[in-house]
Order: C-alpha cells, then structure tokens, then sequence
C-alpha cells in the first residue's frame, strides 16, 4: 500500500523537535573544567511504552512508509480509537533513566500531535495533523508543571544513579488521571508523541544551560 505524508510547515517543525534522545553531557562547559579535568556524567534517557494488567509493550515509532518500514525516529504512536488495546492512551507510561554519576536537574517536555490518516481510491494514503489544544497527561507529583511557561516538566530534586551498574528509574507517567476514563475517537485517528530530555549538572548547569538563575518553583538551586 502506497503511503503519502504531507506536512505543513508546523508540522516539519514538529517532527524536528520531536526526537527521543539520550542527553549526554560532561560537566560544566561539554564536559570539562577550565583545567580540562572531567569530573562527572550527565547521562539520562527514556522509555514510552504501554502497560496493562501487568503485560508491557514498548511503544512503536509512527511508520512514514509501510514497503520501506521507515518510521519518525523517536515519535511514538498512541492508540486513541480501541479502549482494549494495549496501545490505548490510557495504558500509556513514561519513565526515565538517570546514568549520571553526578547529582542531575532533569527537565522534560511532552511533544504530542494528533493526526487523522485518509486513504483514497488508489490506496494512498495522506497524515494530516490535527490542530488543537495539548492532550493532558497524568505526570506524577514528582514534577512541576512549567508547560505553560516553558514548555517543560521540571524534577524538583537533583538525582543519580544507584550505583555504576544500576540506573535510576523515575516515572513520568504511571497510569492515566483516576476516575476517568478517555472517550475513543474515530477510526483513523491516532496520537503521536515525542520526549524532549534534557538534564544538567546539579552545580550551576541550570543557570548556565537553561539560563535559570532561581528554580521554577522558588527558592535557590
């Protein structure tokens, strides 16, 4: 079956920003001192995948071209239209990996984009995104919520991992909001969503990095 994408501009924008990377980074000025001595790792990554009922599955990255398998690098697909897959937006979970060996500030940007899939009589089939509002997502209490400011997600305590062969897991998003459920659309619509990580050393890498002299949420770093 012959697949076509048409992407506007906003929507090349968002396949740009939209990648799930891991951010490596050396103290301080790439990884260095003014002496030229390294001193720690930033090292995070991330996970999107679904779970239900205690079975896992990893998220799949949308697919561009079904004859070619190629596929938008670190943009995931979330099923919005069938409550009983696995795939369903409310299965879906976030969580991260700290490998810094130094105390690290994590930021975290959710990147969604809903999208409507169209075939014609020839069997091409045509993405168009949706313009709209964000879609919520439960974040655990862990995070503070600077979406509309920035953006971002910001963990309020500096963290490592447990040791040098054991990462620490965070989660971002552990289940759906409770009570509620996500009302299915129609056939053909389904959800893209991408991680932007970023994560710097606890001593001044915020206000170098992101350019933050203070917390989002008050105080000193």
């Amino acid at each position: 079956m012959k697949h076509r994408l048409i992407l506007p501009v906003s929507a090349m924008l968002f396949v740009l920003m939209t990648t799930l990377f891991v951010v490596v980074a050396f103290l301080l000025n790439q990884g260095t001192l003014e002496t030229a001595s390294t001193i720690g790792d930033v090292s995070v990554s991330g996970r999107v995948f679904f779970e239900q009922g205690g079975f896992e599955t990893d998220a799949e990255e949308v697919v561009i071209d079904l004859v070619s398998d190629t596929r938008k690098p670190g943009v995931y697909t979330v099923n919005v239209i069938d409550v009983n897959a696995l795939q369903f937006i409310e299965n879906l979970r976030v969580e991260l990996f700290v490998e810094s060996d130094v105390d690290t500030y994590i930021r975290v940007s959710l990147v969604d984009s809903l999208t409507l899939l169209i075939t014609n009589f020839e069997g091409v089939q045509t993405e168009i995104p949706i313009i709209g509002d964000p879609f919520d997502f439960n974040v655990t209490s862990d995070w503070v919520d600077r979406v509309s400011v920035d953006g971002f997600y910001y963990l309020q305590n500096p963290v490592q991992r447990l040791d040098a062969s054991t990462p620490l897991v965070i989660p971002l998003i552990e289940e759906y909001f409770p009570g509620l459920s996500f009302s299915p659309l129609p056939i053909g619509y389904s959800l893209q969503i991408a991680l932007r990580i970023e994560a710097v050393q606890a001593i001044e890498g915020p206000q170098r990095r992101w350019g933050l002299p203070t917390p989002p949420w008050g105080g000193t770093w």
